[in-house]
């Protein structure tokens, strides 16, 4: 029987926030595939962790970038639950390991607490309390996507906060009413900033309106083997021109450490063309792609299996996507209302 054709599948990823997102990743079924009803495997504490550490052991994407001595792991790990662990003990355990990883796409859930990694930078705020000072015209189109234009300049504003699932596509295809208000501006600054990702196909419907021919925007790399370097071929992800304007002129997209995922996937295919330039922070640097697995207890836990570069071939998976200029916002700034990181846009704007 001939497979069914590749297709995305929603997978739930716990991440910044405590808001549930869901990427997309590659499944490939066939159509004549046998399901066999198994035993429940045995739920206690010594069976769970090595169903998690194995499935990680087997399939996690991030060992060869990320300083992880995964057998080490298992060694405490079996040791401490040999001594008799209680359950907040053993969760506890847990949630040092996910945290280990240093991977916002590696989380765990319990029915009492979401654990996922921080990326954030202590030097930096990621927000101030107002645009006010800056911003005029302001709209707010959806939960995602609000704009404006820099007081007394010929320069638009689009902040875009996520590319969440539970909006649709349409919700991010109004960039094109959104650009052509924008128009005759001379250049537009896009604040990616604490957008946490999302869906695929919602970063490239806003992506795809500021490139004017077809490119390469990442390359893919799935997990194929048992040993911690296996990869298989590169699979290009490639986007062209969609809607009926494509803006090209000048572009500053602003970032920090809690601009991932998706987000960072955006910043990755523009970055290195001529009219874009990234200030602001270091992305959070996780950008593979992810699975949702659960264990016998009940847990439920994500695991990145392929990893995202951009089409030179270079990963930044746990590094994140540096800016062109780097700008921090301290926490007198933000008090005091004052974004260090969009008046660098904006005088990179006026040059």
């Amino acid at each position: 029987m001939e497979p069914v054709n590749t297709f995305w599948v929603f997978l739930i990823h716990f991440k910044y926030m405590n808001r549930i997102l869901l990427p997309f990743v590659f499944i490939t079924l066939t159509a004549c595939e046998n399901f066999l009803i198994k035993e429940e495997p045995p739920n206690n504490q010594l069976n769970n962790f090595e169903i998690f550490w194995n499935d990680f052991d087997q399939h996690y994407s991030g060992f060869i970038v990320r300083d992880i001595n995964w057998d080490s792991v298992r060694q405490a790990s079996i040791a401490k639950i040999e001594t008799g662990l209680s359950e907040k003990e053993f969760f506890e355990m847990m949630k040092n390991i996910t945290l280990y990883f240093k991977d916002g796409h590696v989380g765990l859930k319990t029915s009492y607490e979401r654990v996922f990694y921080d990326s954030s930078n202590p030097n930096s705020i990621n927000f101030i309390q107002s645009f006010s000072a800056y911003i005029e015209n302001f709209k707010h189109v959806n939960e995602a996507i609000s704009y404006g234009t820099i007081k007394s300049e010929n320069i638009g504003y689009i902040k875009i906060s996520t590319f969440t699932p539970t909006l649709s596509l349409s919700d991010f295809e109004v960039i094109d009413k959104v650009l052509s208000n924008l128009s005759t501006t001379e250049g537009i600054i896009v604040d990616l900033r604490s957008n946490s990702g999302g869906e695929f196909a919602h970063h490239h419907a806003v992506l795809s309106r500021f490139i004017d021919k077809q490119l390469v925007s990442m390359k893919l790399q799935s997990r194929n083997g048992p040993n911690h370097d296996d990869f298989g071929p590169y699979i290009e992800g490639v986007i062209s021109p969609q809607g009926p304007y494509q803006y090209v002129n000048p572009v500053v997209i602003l970032t920090n450490r809690r601009t991932a995922s998706a987000s960072e996937l955006f910043t990755m295919a523009l970055k290195d063309l001529e009219n874009i330039t990234v200030i602001g922070d270091t992305t959070a640097g996780s950008i593979g792609y992810f699975i949702g697995r659960e264990l016998p207890n009940g847990w439920v836990y994500s695991i990145t299996t392929a990893l995202t570069s951009d089409r030179n071939g270079i990963s930044y998976e746990g590094m994140g996507i540096p800016p062109d200029e780097v700008v921090w916002i301290s926490k007198a700034d933000s008090i005091n209302g004052i974004d260090t990181q969009l008046e660098k846009a904006i005088d990179w704007l006026e040059e």
